[in-house]
C-alpha cells in the first residue's frame, strides 16, 4: 500500500474498503496483517497514505468508500465509523471479523461523546453533505437511537 495506489484508486473511482484505524497502529505488524486480510476483500484506501489538511480529508473518503472496516477507538475512528453507518455504508470490525454489533457501537458512540468535538463535527458534515445530513449525526449522537440502523443494514 503506498501513496500512488492510493491516488489510483481514487482517480479511477474504484470501489474500495476505508481502513479506520489510529495513527498508533501506523507502521506497525497489526496493520500490515489489517491490510493483508483486507485487500482479500478489495482494494483498500488507508488514511495513512493521505495527505490531509483536517478530517474533513478523511470523511470525504469514507462517504465514497463501499465498506468501513475499523480497529480501535479513538475519536478520529470514531467519527468515521458513525458517518459511515448514518451513509449505510457497510461497517465491520477488525477484532471480530464481523459486521459491527450493537455493543460495539455503543461504546464508539460512549467514547466520542467525551471527545466535546460534536459542534464542530457538525458544522463539518453541515459543509461536506447537508443539513439534514449534519442534524441526523447530532440526534444520533445526543439521543442515542441508533437501533434502527441495524434494521437498515
Amino acid at each position: 500500500m503506498n501513496l500512488e495506489f492510493t491516488k489510483e484508486i481514487i482517480q479511477n473511482n474504484q470501489s474500495y474498503i476505508y481502513y479506520a484505524h489510529s495513527i498508533a497502529y501506523y507502521n506497525t505488524e497489526q496493520e500490515k496483517k489489517d491490510i493483508e486480510f483486507l485487500q482479500n476483500i478489495m482494494p483498500v484506501l488507508n488514511p495513512k497514505d493521505i495527505n490531509a489538511k483536517d478530517m474533513s480529508d478523511f470523511i470525504k473518503l469514507v462517504l465514497n468508500a463501499k465498506q468501513v472496516w475499523y480497529r480501535g477507538y479513538t475519536a478520529g475512528v470514531c467519527l468515521e465509523v458513525i458517518v459511515s453507518l448514518l451513509k449505510n455504508i457497510p461497517v465491520y470490525s477488525l477484532e471480530t471479523k464481523l459486521h459491527i454489533s450493537v455493543k460495539e457501537l455503543a461504546k464508539i458512540i460512549e467514547v466520542y461523546r467525551k471527545t466535546n468535538l460534536i459542534a464542530h463535527d457538525r458544522y463539518m458534515l453541515l459543509a461536506l453533505q447537508n443539513e439534514s445530513f449534519a442534524n441526523s449525526f447530532l440526534n444520533f449522537i445526543i439521543r442515542g437511537d441508533y437501533h434502527d440502523i441495524f434494521t437498515r443494514l
